[in-house]
């Protein structure tokens, strides 16, 4: 290695001590045409004929972290937004076009399924059957936060807000005219569950990793619904004309916001929620492993949190939004850690 530059042979043996096959000279090619690899230089060394190949220092690292996303990911297009989310060098014009590409591919399954409908409420109810006869009982996550019997209205109360409707936050009450009938969760208990703000609000349990309430004087649902309708992020055509205007500085600065509310933000409300003073299972989540799927449907999902990180950017005090986003990948990692140390294993 020379300075800053290592020769196209160190890249290779780079490569080949971290456990993979070194690329053929096409396939350096076609990553380098993909935006996924640092494009070399040609060296003419004083006093020999001919020139050398040179990469820049960090394209081993960069070269290893694509081929382990490969073992995953095959589509290039697809490999550009993992290498990007987990933090490799992407051209930002490739990678521009890429986060373009999956929230238009998100915005479009959204809307799918609301635009035949007039009134969000009938898009919701179309939709929950769709589910219904799927056999589908809802995310994981949201089962975990509002518990099963909850979790289909949970589910239509998040898609009646992400269709533009509006709660009906003070419902009549069966059990108010009936006294033998059972009271119904309101809305707003049902989104404060889904939103986890009752779970964010509790302070540490003694010995928790977690250093105090995330959100200390959290919103109400109610609150919490206008805010995130008046920032736009209700609007899925939102999403998309945000990540098509975002500048490439914007974008770096969302992705850190995203990656906290897809992978960070569901760890930490459901630990926070179910944190026990027991050794053997100190966050009461057993085996716990956060799903890490790479497919479409997730692709999707991912890019469309990154037009909404942008609107939350652009929306919110920036000392508020980056201090929660820090109280929240940092307990993350502990629980990450803690979970790791006690079930090791792929």
């Amino acid at each position: 290695m020379t300075g800053g530059w290592i020769t196209k042979e160190e890249l290779l043996d780079t490569v080949r001590a971290a456990g993979f096959d070194p690329p053929a000279q096409p396939q350096l090619d076609r990553l380098t045409r993909a935006g996924l690899l640092q494009r070399p230089s040609q060296h003419h060394p004083s006093g020999r004929r001919g020139s050398q190949t040179r990469y820049s220092a960090e394209a081993a690292t960069q070269l290893a972290g694509v081929l382990r996303l490969r073992q995953q990911v095959r589509s290039l297009d697809q490999l550009r937004f993992w290498a990007w989310w987990d933090g490799l060098w992407v051209n930002p014009h490739s990678l521009h076009n890429t986060l373009i590409r999956w929230a238009a591919a998100a915005v479009r399954s959204f809307e799918k399924e609301v635009r035949p409908y007039d009134d969000p409420l009938d898009a919701v109810d179309a939709i929950h059957q769709k589910v219904a006869r799927a056999g589908h009982d809802g995310p994981r996550w949201l089962r975990h936060r509002v518990g099963i019997g909850d979790t289909p209205d949970a589910v239509d109360l998040l898609l009646l807000v992400a269709a533009g409707g509006q709660p009906d936050w003070q419902p009549q009450q069966l059990a108010d005219i009936d006294p033998r009938a059972e009271r119904e969760a309101t809305p707003e208990e049902t989104l404060t569950k889904a939103f986890a703000l009752d779970k964010l609000a509790q302070p540490p349990s003694p010995g928790s990793p977690i250093p105090g309430p995330l959100v200390p004087e959290p919103p109400t649902a109610q609150e919490l619904t206008a805010t995130l309708q008046e920032a736009g992020l209700a609007s899925p055509g939102n999403w998309l004309r945000a990540v098509r205007s975002a500048s490439i500085p914007e974008l770096s600065q969302a992705r850190p916001i995203a990656r906290a509310i897809v992978e960070d933000l569901p760890l930490v409300a459901l630990a926070a929620g179910r944190y026990a003073q027991d050794p053997a299972d100190p966050w009461g989540l057993g085996p716990f492993r956060a799903s890490r799927r790479r497919n479409r449907r997730a692709l999707e999902h991912t890019a469309a949190t990154v037009g909404q990180a942008i609107l939350l950017r652009r929306t919110l005090p920036s000392t508020q939004l980056n201090d929660f986003v820090e109280a929240v990948t940092s307990s993350a990692a502990e629980i990450r850690e803690t979970l790791e140390m006690r079930n090791p294993g792929p």
